[in-house]
């Protein structure tokens, strides 16, 4: 299994932790509590970071995928991939 389909199957497996809570919170009519409020935050904050990481992942198993044919070409690779960085940590 690739880097990316590891990265897309843990973001599924936290959606699935986000809808678990929500049902929890209004199964037990704890919609606002503090508590859960806390929980629902912290799952969406690490959905937001593993969305980051399935989109830097495929970009980078498709630049990985490109054949460099001169060493010009894989100096520009090499950059774009390192822009390509930058722009995720933004």
């Amino acid at each position: 299994m690739e880097g990316s389909e590891i990265a897309k199957r843990d973001h599924q497996r936290n959606k699935s932790e986000i809808v678990k809570l929500v049902k929890e919170m209004f199964g037990l009519e704890k919609w606002g509590d503090e508590e859960y409020k806390k929980k629902l935050q912290e799952l969406v904050m690490k959905d937001d970071d593993l969305i980051r990481n399935v989109i830097r992942k495929i970009k980078l198993e498709k630049i990985e995928k490109e054949e460099p044919k001169s060493q010009n070409d894989f100096d520009e690779t090499i950059q774009e991939l390192e822009r390509r960085i930058r722009e995720d940590r933004e």
